[in-house]
């Protein structure tokens, strides 16, 4: 029996802005932002230099802010080269993918399959009579990475790109709209109870500062 071959990459950020990173260096900012298109691009090259049957990227391929339609050009080229050499893509959404425009708007080739939040499985075919390979994925449950999603898209939190997460507090409405679209879009078999309160609970956890910051400014003033 032949090998099925693949590739496995995860958490790309693709053009990812590295806002905090920008203020304090931004020459640095740029080198790694061009860093992830080039490491995606390598990535590309190993599946087409080792021949593999497919590649997949388990989530977070870009940035969940991310609204550039060049990056969705390039992600487009990228994944045309692997459908020339008959090369399938199996791309599963992170909770940052799942907010990005380039999600809703770019139609991929035809060799590429984007997973939902559903439990999925895809059948893949072999030739000369090779067993058939399945590709499973599980139903989303109730996590703190989809409620993160869902509270950053409403603008009720925002993100230290170096640690963690923190209350957005310009906005006094995005709580309530942070309900409404949990509300809209809640996960598989989630009542409505259930995505009011694991919103909540995940917002109540996070303070309006990020604690790992402020204890760095406080070793840098004590010192």
């Amino acid at each position: 029996m032949t090998a099925y071959r693949f590739v496995h990459a995860a958490d790309i950020h693709l053009d990812s802005p590295l806002r905090s990173l920008a203020l304090r260096d931004p020459a640095l900012a740029e080198f790694i932002g061009n860093a992830s298109r080039l490491v995606f691009t390598r990535i590309i090259d190993l599946c087409l230099e080792e021949k593999v049957q497919a590649l997949l990227i388990a989530g977070d391929l870009y940035d969940g802010d991310q609204t550039s339609m060049k990056t969705a050009r390039f992600l487009g080229e990228q994944l045309r080269r692997l459908e020339a050499a008959g090369i399938e893509a199996f791309i599963i959404r992170g909770n940052h993918d799942a907010l990005s425009r380039i999600t809703k708007e770019l139609v991929f080739p035809e060799n590429v399959h984007l997973f939902g939040g559903r439990a999925e499985a895809i059948e893949i075919r072999r030739d000369r009579g090779e067993p058939s390979i399945k590709i499973h994925t599980l139903k989303a449950e109730p996590t703190r990475g989809w409620a993160l999603s869902i509270l950053k898209e409403a603008g009720a939190i925002r993100e230290c790109e170096e640690h963690g997460w923190m209350q957005d507090c310009a906005d006094p409405h995005a709580k309530e709209r942070a309900l409404e679209i949990a509300r809209r879009d809640p996960l598989v078999g989630l009542s409505d109870r259930a995505v009011v309160a694991l919103i909540r609970n995940v917002l109540d956890e996070l303070g309006d500062t990020c604690p790992e910051c402020a204890r760095e400014q406080s070793g840098q003033l004590a010192s």
